[in-house]
């Protein structure tokens, strides 16, 4: 989960939006700008068992399963930009992830509204984003274990 979570946030972050992992239970910071943080809502595999066997490619035999997850984008605007600046900050991350880019094809997302919290003293607004990836990893030397996970796929 964690491949999926650094592949969004190396998006968003290229495009210069201030991005973090969702920590559970943290503290957010006194904003000034705002901040989207990352977190996968929901994963589901396709397959029992760790990872079935796919073939080999480069001489190393592939391992691989389909995993299905959304990911939650939560956008958090500082209380002093207001509901209109909140819907900006959506909306600037909603065309970020329409235009795409690095690894990520983004087609569908849902996004909820956006309401002030007073816990945090800010706006807050969701935006769930569905995910259709591959796991790859290949086995160590010894056969003993899997090494070298990758993700591929596209988010859609």
């Amino acid at each position: 989960m964690e491949e999926l979570i650094n592949a969004m946030l190396a998006m968003l972050k290229l495009a210069g939006l201030h991005a973090v992992a969702a920590l559970p239970g943290s503290t957010l910071p006194l904003l000034q700008s705002p901040l989207v943080a990352v977190d996968v809502a929901k994963a589901d595999c396709s397959q029992a068992g760790i990872y079935q066997y796919l073939g080999v490619l480069k001489e190393q035999e592939l391992y691989g399963r389909r995993l299905q997850a959304t990911l939650q984008l939560d956008v958090y605007v500082p209380e002093a930009a207001g509901g209109k600046g909140a819907r900006a900050a959506m909306t600037d991350v909603m065309n970020l992830l329409m235009q795409g880019g690095g690894e990520m094809n983004i087609g569908e997302m849902s996004v909820g509204g956006c309401q002030y919290d007073a816990d945090c003293d800010c706006f807050v607004g969701k935006i769930l984003v569905p995910v259709s990836v591959y796991g790859y990893a290949t086995l160590s030397d010894d056969g003993t274990e899997f090494v070298d996970f990758k993700l591929e796929g596209e988010l859609k």
